[in-house]
């Protein structure tokens, strides 16, 4: 591959030839916590099998990071979520091994820990997806993340094919993920903020709208 950078852009290709080649484009943002990832494929339509021309098959390993001292508690607060298209956030156990297949499309998916969180967007959702997250027992690291995906494939005016991605890689912060709603057409809102842990029931609607809302006028006047 053939790393390249283009102002804000950075490009990694993978050549068959000079006329045939997958490209993959990051694109850093000036402000935030949002990245485009773009794969494009170029002058390779006419070759590929069938079913990557409606598909790209993904697959996405992380091994989680211990940050805390208290891994126990920390572990608590870790765990795979994730949007099915036009509904609210869900999430896999904390407490339990488990790998899941879901069929349903889905809008994006997060690898969580305690604050922080690397979220898969998806311009198009994901047709099928399997997540999976286990414990480890070993030092320094909390849990084993994995991800299998089938995006669909879009095809420009030039006949080539393209998948359009954003990764959220960020903090748990409900003000900051809240701020990516606004000027977004309801069902394409992401609604990352509902990965935040505000407490159950009444003190979750406190914290909502008394407790955050005081932090930021503080935070303001700084």
């Amino acid at each position: 591959p053939i790393l390249s950078d283009n102002g804000e852009s950075l490009t990694m290709r993978l050549g068959y030839s000079d006329s045939q080649y997958i490209d993959f484009i990051y694109t850093l943002p000036t402000s935030g916590y949002l990245i485009s990832f773009d794969i494009r494929v170029n002058g390779m339509a006419n070759s590929l099998h069938a079913e990557s021309l409606q598909n790209f098959r993904l697959k996405w390993d992380q091994k989680l990071r211990q940050q805390e001292k208290g891994k126990k508690f920390e572990s608590r607060y870790a765990t795979i979520h994730y949007k099915y298209d036009g509904m609210d956030v869900k999430k896999m156990s904390e407490n339990k091994d488990k790998t899941e297949e879901y069929t349903e499309p889905i809008h994006w998916f997060a690898y969580k820990d305690q604050f922080f969180t690397s979220t898969f967007i998806a311009d198009k959702p994901f047709r099928n997806t399997i997540l999976s997250t286990k414990s480890l027992a070993e030092d320094n690291y909390l849990k084993d993340y994995s991800a299998e995906m089938w995006a669909p494939v879009s095809v420009d005016e030039a006949g080539e094919l393209y998948a359009g991605f954003r990764y959220y890689l960020g903090p748990v912060h409900y003000t900051s993920m809240k701020e990516l709603n606004k000027n977004v057409a309801k069902d394409d809102q992401l609604h990352l903020e509902q990965m935040v842990n505000l407490g159950w029931n009444w003190l979750s609607w406190i914290n909502k709208f008394f407790v955050i809302p005081i932090f930021n006028f503080f935070l303001s006047m700084g």
